[in-house]
């Protein structure tokens, strides 16, 4: 498994996800505009005061074109992924879910299958996460406009 560390934070009304690379080879990841990557990333959501845990992932898309294609992150670099409301759409959630209403302890995964197309592409497969970031309400990052 590569030797990747994602870093999750919110600022400018959008949940960013850092990876970084710190090994000493490049690392090839999906690119979100493909149905491979467009699920690569999943949010782990549980109230800061405790509570059950809510799972998003994205909601799938239909394509036209689906084509695999993937980014390089050369050694010692990092890719920046940027989440904002409806992009993508998250499924888990509803806007009346009164957790909505609590600030929320918010975790990042990415996690890449080991299939034939991340073999052909070179990209590495695994599952790497993110240390939890706090998301006070209206959490507008995920609704928009509660």
């Amino acid at each position: 498994m590569a030797p990747l560390r994602l870093h999750a934070s919110l600022q400018d009304g959008g949940l960013t996800v850092e990876v970084h690379n710190l090994g000493a080879a490049a690392v090839r990841l999906w690119q979100r505009d493909n149905s491979w990557g467009w699920s690569m990333f999943s949010l782990r959501l549980q109230p800061a005061a405790g509570g059950a845990t809510h799972q998003l992932v994205a909601a799938p898309v239909r394509r036209t074109r689906n084509v695999p294609r993937a980014l390089d992150l050369p050694a010692g670099s990092k890719l920046v992924f940027r989440f904002a409301a409806g992009d993508p759409v998250w499924t888990g959630w509803h806007p009346d879910d009164v957790w909505l209403l609590q600030p929320l302890q918010v975790g990042v995964e990415l996690t890449i299958a080991p299939t034939p197309e991340a073999t052909e592409q070179q990209v590495s497969a695994g599952r790497w996460q993110a240390e939890e970031c706090l998301s006070p309400p209206p959490h507008r990052w995920l609704t928009g406009t509660r």
